[in-house]
């Protein structure tokens, strides 16, 4: 008799989820319809100019290709983006700006160099493409968007499946009190950060909070977490999904993912430098080991576990702290100019970092050298007085480098006048310039005397 009701409830329990997963089967079908007769109807090759760039890019699924009419490599990758929009007729916009004609639109997408490859999701950001120029190549980058967005999953296959993910976002919602719109705007998230990251949706959310240790009175509303570290380290997004019908707040959860993506520790590379360090604009904490070799296990174990502890203490901090860990020996150059390590007998050693505001901090609020001793104590309290902006640290190039920051903040803010407000910078070009010539007219012309006077 048990077993015949166990059986039932688990068919009844099955036959409900499977109903949900059609249901976002369907959401996502109806999202690529409302794009479909839009995109690419002739299979060519669109050049935008700044009137049809808007249109053209609204509604996502558009690969641009910003270029300059001189640039070599542009003329060869020009037939290949031509065979490309051929193949991708009815199912990608393929176009192309000349940044040389529309250079507001290249400074808005920050075009630094030609080409430069973007596929554009609409209102919530652009991915860059950095692989081959290939035809296969960019045909298989345009048909990972072309995938659904998200992985449907049952709370009981999050286990297993957090063993073969190092990093992977999981939302978590109940069917019958959340709208189709919100789902509908969360999977336009979803499309926004494709090939990124891994996003799994359920349903099954009493298993899903279970599976990953969170308080059952979460199911209320919508959740998103990051999880990583098998399922050791679980982060819940700051942003409420209910509210996910609002633009801005879709562009926030957006770049929560981003800022979350990496694994619980990232190893240092060009790429992940790049991404983390040399170009952040937002704020995040950065804690960098520097250790004498590529895998330092004990190191390294030491590092991650301080990791797990202090993301376990913080877990609804709003400030993303990041821990990173570098092969010093094949980096010392690196190490020795900007992070102050003066020999490889000084590894380990660990410094912390906010890319942003380009500021270091070496040593702790005693002023000991940062390390990884005492289990991480100190160094996860320095890292806390740093988040709460109660300890300030040093520009990375020192006094001139701060003295340059501030120069160049003040300068922005004037661009950033003139640019918004050009009638009142001119106005008060003049009105200085008229001022000065005031005060040049106030300076009494000496008299013939006085010059004789100062003659002699």
């Amino acid at each position: 008799m048990h077993l015949t009701l166990a059986a039932s409830l688990l068919l009844c329990l099955s036959a409900h989820v499977s109903a949900t997963f059609a249901k976002v089967e369907a959401l996502m079908a109806s999202m690529n319809a409302d794009r479909s007769p839009g995109l690419n109807p002739l299979g060519k090759n669109n050049r935008l100019t700044a009137t049809s760039f808007p249109a053209a890019t609204a509604h996502g699924h558009a690969f641009v290709k910003f270029y300059a009419p001189w640039c070599g490599h542009c003329k060869t990758l020009a037939p290949v983006w031509d065979e490309l929009a051929a193949s991708m007729k009815g199912k990608a916009t393929i176009a192309e700006v000349d940044c040389t004609q529309e250079t507001a639109i290249c400074n808005k997408y920050d075009v630094r160099g030609y080409p430069t490859l973007k596929w554009i999701t609409g209102p919530l950001g652009t991915i860059d493409y950095s692989g081959k120029r290939s035809l296969d190549a960019l045909t298989g980058f345009v048909d990972d968007f072309l995938s659904p967005p998200v992985s449907l999953i049952t709370g009981s296959e999050i286990t297993p499946m957090l063993k073969t993910k190092e990093v992977a976002f999981v939302y978590i919602y109940n069917p019958e009190s959340t709208l189709d719109a919100v789902i509908t705007n969360f999977l336009a998230v979803a499309e926004s950060v494709q090939t990124l990251v891994s996003i799994y949706l359920t349903p099954d959310t009493d298993v899903a909070l279970k599976a990953l240790n969170l308080d059952a009175s979460l199911s209320k509303e919508p959740i998103l977490v990051a999880v990583k570290d098998s399922g050791a380290d679980v982060k819940l997004s700051n942003h409420s999904m209910a509210s996910l019908h609002e633009l801005q707040v879709m562009q926030l959860v957006r770049m929560w993912i981003l800022d979350n993506k990496h694994p619980l520790i990232v190893p240092f590379t060009d790429l992940s430098n790049h991404d983390l360090i040399s170009s952040s604009d937002t704020r995040k904490i950065i804690v960098l080991g520097m250790f004498d070799g590529p895998s330092p296990t004990a190191e390294l174990n030491r590092l991650r576990k301080i990791a797990r502890a202090y993301n376990a203490a913080h877990k609804n901090s709003v400030t993303t702290v990041m821990f990173m860990y570098m092969d010093a020996r094949t980096r010392f150059d690196h190490v020795s100019k900007l992070y102050g390590v003066k020999s490889l007998t000084d590894l380990p050693a660990v410094v912390v970092l906010e890319p942003k505001e380009e500021q270091i901090w070496r040593f702790d609020q005693q002023g000991g050298a940062l390390n990884l001793k005492d289990d991480g104590a100190t160094l996860a309290e320095t890292v806390g007085a740093i988040v709460a902006g109660t300890f300030t640290g040093s520009h990375i190039n020192g006094w001139f480098g701060a003295l340059f920051k501030s120069f160049e903040g003040i300068t922005r803010l004037y661009m950033e006048f003139a640019v918004k407000y050009p009638a009142l910078m001119m106005i008060g070009i003049v009105v200085s310039m008229l001022g000065f010539v005031y005060l040049l007219m106030l300076e009494p012309v000496p008299s013939t005397n006085e010059l004789k006077d100062k003659k002699e």
